[in-house]
C-alpha cells in the first residue's frame, strides 16, 4: 500500500485500502493477504480527485510495473496460471461432451 501512495503521488498521510467483493459491499483485506494471486484489486481510501499523474509519475510507475513483470518468479506465476486456466478449460468441455454422450443414450 506504500508503493501505492508514492507511486499515485498521494499527499503523506493518505491512506490505500485493498478491498475485496462480498455480497452487498466490499471489505478490507487483511494486511498480510497475498495479492500475487488475485486478478483484480478494488481500492478505497484517499480520493484520487486531486492526485495528477504526471507523464514522468506514469512513466515510473509503468516502468516499474514492467521490472516488476520481468522476474523469473512473476513468469513462473504467469505460466503456472495460464497453464490452470487451459486445463479448467479442457475439463470444462470434456464434461460438456460427455453430457451430451449421455443425453443422445437417454434420448
Amino acid at each position: 500500500r506504500a508503493k501505492i501512495t508514492t507511486a499515485a503521488g498521494l499527499p503523506r498521510g493518505s491512506t490505500v485500502r485493498l478491498l475485496q467483493q462480498i455480497a452487498g459491499g466490499f471489505t478490507p483485506y487483511p494486511d498480510r493477504q497475498t495479492l500475487g494471486g488475485l486478478t483484480m484489486l478494488n481500492c478505497a481510501g484517499t480520493a484520487w480527485n486531486g492526485v495528477t499523474m504526471t507523464p514522468e509519475k506514469t512513466s515510473q510507475m509503468l516502468q516499474r510495473l514492467s521490472e516488476a513483470m520481468d522476474t523469473a518468479a512473476f513468469q513462473m506465476q504467469l505460466a503456472s496460471t495460464k497453464e490452470a486456466l487451459r486445463e479448467s478449460s479442457f475439463v470444462g468441455q470434456k464434461a460438456k461432451a460427455d453430457l451430451l454422450v449421455r443425453l443422445a443414450e437417454v434420448l
